[in-house]
């Protein structure tokens, strides 16, 4: 039976942080979609959440997968309930045990986007990323890559410009939700995967002008080791 430990793979920050505050508040966006979110390899994250931050975040992303049911040509409003219903799923099979963890806690993507802050951020956070036309053609080759796969498998029901067009809003809406995050305190951004290149190179400085949150964010990209071995599964 395998069992695992996660280790940090890379950490990406603009600051000194030799000079800054322990960074202890964090949060991590579950993917629904990505095995990494469950069984043992859930329960290593969890792990590792509990004994390295004090206080951290789990964002189920159920009302941001709606843009991922409109791909398949679902209405919006049914999008919405078949993307809640397979969080409240996932939530009812894969997070029993989170009572075992104080220090983390549940956020479902729909309460994010009924917080106040959140409609200012994705004002700010969306007129950032499209005043800038470097990041638009990164949004746009971004999210034509992921559209390409997605023809590729079948999965696509909308024309492939309406398709990117889906890809980018979520793109957008997720980066105003990390903006809104770490705002509120929880800076570090704990993901088993790559994240959209903008996110880093903003948190590198190369973007002054970018919204306050995703500037100071911390980037801890983790990978999953067996017990008692040094490679990644």
């Amino acid at each position: 039976m395998k069992k695992y430990t996660v280790r940090p793979k890379t950490i990406v920050s603009y600051h000194d942080t030799a000079h800054q505050p322990e960074q202890k508040r964090a949060y991590c966006a579950l993917s629904l979609w990505n095995r990494n979110f469950y069984g043992r390899r859930l329960t290593a994250l969890l792990k590792y959440l509990d004994k390295n931050f004090t206080d951290s975040l789990l964002l189920t992303c159920g009302y941001l997968y709606r843009f991922n049911y409109m791909l398949s040509g679902y209405s919006e409003d049914e999008a919405v309930r078949l993307a809640q219903h397979e969080e409240n799923e996932y939530i009812r099979n894969e997070l029993q045990s989170l009572n075992h963890y104080p220090s983390i806690r549940l956020l479902k993507w729909s309460e994010i986007t009924q917080l106040e802050a959140f409609n200012p951020s994705l004002a700010i956070t969306k007129n950032f990323l499209l005043n800038h036309q470097d990041i638009q053609l990164d949004l746009r080759d971004f999210s034509r890559k992921y559209v390409s796969k997605k023809i590729a498998d079948g999965s696509i029901s909308v024309s492939k410009e309406k398709a990117i067009e889906l890809s980018e809003q979520f793109l957008i809406e997720e980066a105003a939700c990390f903006n809104m995050i770490i705002n509120q305190g929880h800076a570090v951004d704990v993901y088993p995967g790559v994240v959209m290149p903008i996110l880093n190179e903003i948190i590198k400085g190369h973007y002054p002008d970018a919204p306050a949150g995703l500037k100071k964010r911390v980037s801890i990209e983790v990978v999953f080791n067996k017990k008692g071995t040094h490679r990644r599964d």
